[in-house]
């Protein structure tokens, strides 16, 4: 029966809510008492919520877990007439929906204050509860939300794709307040005396253009004896991260033959024909490429010519083979002059080319190449370390002798 039917029973007999209310208070049994008061209280003001029969403040068999609780701790086990729900279950709602709105409360100036690691997280974790981790622009819209002063004014100074993408942006932010934040991440890169900023390559009166993290970073070495980490560069978190910033890199960038940048060739796609020289052999040329492999992006090598074959060939190197490579890379195209070769251990202050970074190895990896009499194999170095890495008829090879890409 419904309440409501009850209630006009109750209006239509004789003395119906009069023999409720005394029927209430006249029980000798005491949870009968609270029940049918509660009845009788509800039957004067509907809006009430109807305690629960089962367990009441008069009952002498309370949960053994509450009976030595303090009374403002005890469980409301009211159940809410209208939603069926009980109203610690609404309490609890409300204190998570409270608590998440206090956890809103963050603002980033970029000068004091929230760091900018702590605002990344925030804006991962509101992100995660919407289920938005995968709309870029719905969090890069999330973020300027709660910038405020420095940060919000140097916000407005970036390009469109920057401002509308949160990849884009985190890496912006990343690049921008890394270096000058007092945390223990960064400590080592302030320690080095190493610093990365973003690079157009060859580009004329700009000395000091304006951030893009779609470039690859310039990494100031200071000297080859403290290694530059990869911490301190941005890097995509995954594949498909990889894959999409490659995407926009290309979108932007292939139309411009002396932007240096890593241009993402996909499984049919062909090698641009501006791509950086690193290597020779037998008249055959070879170009630096990166990949994705086991949670980083590795260094190899890429060619278009040989003897026997027509189509790109690509190898990369890894843990003493060189292996094939089918899947989609990266190769560094633009302007040769905007590049240079230089031997770390002999030229002390320079600015090392982006490379990649290795799961398990904290140092940025570097492209490298390797004079071998007549042939110059394409490789890679760890920032740092004393010998690289190249590949040579399917296996890794180590050399002492190489020299590292820098900025001109």
């Amino acid at each position: 029966m419904k309440l409501q039917d009850l209630w006009g029973l109750l209006e239509s007999t004789p003395g119906g809510l009069e023999s409720a209310r005394e029927g209430a208070t006249s029980s000798p049994h005491s949870n009968r008492v609270e029940r049918r008061s509660g009845l009788a209280d509800w039957l004067e003001n509907p809006n009430r919520s109807i305690p629960n029969p089962f367990w009441t403040s008069a009952s002498t068999s309370k949960p053994p877990d509450v009976q030595s609780a303090d009374p403002s701790e005890l469980e409301d086990n009211t159940i809410n007439p209208v939603h069926g729900m009980h109203s610690r279950s609404m309490i609890g709602k409300e204190a998570d929906l409270a608590a998440f709105g206090a956890e809103e409360e963050f603002i980033f100036n970029g000068v004091d204050g929230l760091g900018h690691q702590d605002f990344l997280q925030q804006i991962r974790r509101k992100a995660f509860k919407e289920g938005k981790t995968r709309d870029d622009a719905w969090m890069a819209d999330l973020a300027v939300l709660h910038m405020s002063g420095e940060a919000l004014a140097w916000f407005e100074t970036l390009p469109d794709d920057v401002q509308k993408n949160w990849s884009n942006l985190k890496r912006a932010i990343i690049q921008k307040y890394g270096d000058g934040s007092a945390t223990d991440q960064l400590q080592p890169l302030q320690a080095a005396n190493i610093a990365t900023t973003r690079g157009y390559g060859n580009v004329e009166n700009n000395a000091t253009p304006p951030v893009d993290p779609l470039l690859p970073a310039r990494i100031r070495i200071a000297n080859w004896d403290t290694p530059a980490l990869a911490s301190t560069i941005s890097f995509p978190n995954s594949e498909r991260d990889w894959l999409n910033e490659g995407r926009q890199r290309k979108w932007k960038f292939g139309g411009n033959r002396s932007m240096v940048y890593w241009h993402l060739v996909e499984p049919s796609d062909p090698v641009p024909d501006n791509a950086i020289s690193v290597g020779t052999e037998s008249g055959v040329t070879f170009y630096s490429l990166r990949a994705w492999h086991e949670g980083g992006l590795t260094l190899g090598k890429i060619t278009t010519q040989g003897l026997f074959w027509r189509a790109k060939r690509a190898w990369i190197i890894w843990h003493g083979r060189e292996i094939p490579w089918s899947g989609s890379f990266e190769v560094l195209v633009g302007d040769q002059s905007a590049v240079r070769w230089i031997r770390p251990q002999v030229t002390g202050s320079f600015e090392a080319v982006e490379g990649g970074f290795e799961a398990g190895n904290s140092k940025a990896l570097l492209v490298a190449r390797f004079e071998l009499g007549n042939v110059v194999q394409p490789g890679k170095v760890f920032s740092g370390d004393f010998h690289g890495y190249y590949g040579w008829w399917n296996k890794e090879s180590v050399q002492g002798n190489f020299q590292v890409l820098a900025w001109a």
